[in-house]
């Protein structure tokens, strides 16, 4: 575990993130939803191991202590962080084996991340090049507000609660010019044919995701009461996940036929708050066999 979070550390001083002008622009904002709102779906320690920082300090916003902790809790965190690795992904790429990150986005036989194809808008002479590149950027767009419409009608009344966070956020940060701004006066209704509308250009999506990213760090510094909930249940999952595969063999041994579905399992557990109702040294083999054997119980009752 202390690897672990030496690993968190290390990532966390990369300054991959910088300030650049934005035109005016709009976005669709429901992301917000997703991470401040629905519950953690699932489990895999990679997103926070590959959490890093921008080049500016977070900054605290004006949320009520009531708020750090309960309405924001350890869930909502989770999903922050999540959604700040899938942003990390798209601006840079996936983190490879080797150290190294391979964009997402195929263009002329090539990987590439937003922050290339931002550089490759600006050098390209090719019509046909220049075509292809502008349906790249539709289709990532798309797949955006897909990913977001997802989870747009289940976080009614969010958007008045973060509205006056990002104005604030956007105004200490000096952007006010910002998407984010833009975006608190666009009603959700209208927000994805705005965003395609607005979002031109790989460079405005480019500065778009680091406004957002940057409003999201200065959320979770905000809530150190949230946050602090939320690297203990890492440290819980993490030591369930290391000993899991141990109790499953030893279901097999027992000629326990039912399938286990890891995902589902760590979903029941989050679903059941069971990681609030236990300490990290409660965590054994004995109590993991008796978390697994009441879950398979109750996945083989109708």
């Amino acid at each position: 575990m202390k690897s672990f979070i030496k690993n968190i550390q290390a990532h966390d001083i990369k300054k991959y993130f910088t300030r650049t002008d934005m035109h005016k622009t709009t976005s669709i904002f429901i992301f917000i939803l997703y991470l401040c709102i629905i519950p953690t779906l699932s489990y895999t320690p990679l997103f926070y191991a590959f959490s890093l920082i921008g080049d500016q300090a977070p900054i605290t916003l004006g949320i009520h202590p009531f708020f750090d902790g309960t309405f924001i809790d350890a869930a909502r965190i989770e999903q922050v962080e999540r959604f700040k690795h899938t942003l990390k992904q798209m601006l840079f790429g996936k983190k490879q084996s080797d150290g190294s990150f391979k964009g997402c986005f195929l263009f002329n036989n090539a990987y590439h991340n937003i922050k290339s194809l931002k550089t490759i808008e600006t050098t390209i002479t090719s019509i046909a090049e220049s075509e292809a590149l502008k349906e790249l950027l539709e289709k990532i767009k798309n797949d955006f507000i897909k990913i977001s419409n997802y989870y747009k009608n289940s976080t009614p009344g969010v958007k008045a609660f973060t509205t006056g966070l990002i104005k604030e956020s956007c105004e200490k940060r000096n952007r006010l010019d910002s998407s984010l701004l833009t975006w608190a006066k666009t009603t959700p209704e209208n927000e994805d044919n705005i965003f395609k509308q607005e979002i031109t250009s790989f460079r405005k999506f480019y500065t778009f995701l680091i406004d957002l990213h940057n409003f999201f760090n200065d959320l979770t510094h905000t809530c150190p009461k949230a946050h602090a909930l939320f690297i203990q249940e890492q440290k819980k999952l993490f030591a369930i996940k290391k000993l899991l595969p141990t109790i499953i063999q030893k279901l097999k041994n027992n000629n326990n036929q039912i399938p286990f579905n890891q995902k589902l399992f760590f979903n029941t557990i989050k679903k059941n708050n069971i990681l609030s109702t236990i300490t990290l040294e409660s965590i054994t083999e004995k109590m993991i066999l008796e978390l697994c054997l009441e879950f398979l119980n109750n996945e083989s009752t109708p």
